[in-house]
């Protein structure tokens, strides 16, 4: 898979499971059924970085001022 299109599909991993988002909403966090969602998520990021796909990633999500989820994964920094 090449990265422009591993990419186009962590995005629509991720707005598949924004939409989860909106039903429930725990003040200052998020509620276990997103959490589970947002667990899914890591997994997917990790196998496209194993096959190469790309060097690494930041997936955020948010929803208004709030984060619901921001994680990082892969190398910081990449020496050509």
């Amino acid at each position: 898979m090449k990265p422009r299109q591993a990419f186009a599909a962590i995005l629509m991993l991720a707005s598949a499971l924004v939409p989860g988002c909106q039903q429930a909403r725990r003040v200052g966090g998020i509620d276990s059924e997103q959490e589970q969602h947002f667990s899914e998520i890591g997994p997917v990021v990790e196998a496209e970085i194993e096959k190469g796909s790309f060097p690494g990633a930041v997936v955020f999500v948010g929803r208004g001022d709030d984060i619901l989820y921001w994680e990082a994964f892969g190398a910081e920094v990449i020496e050509p």
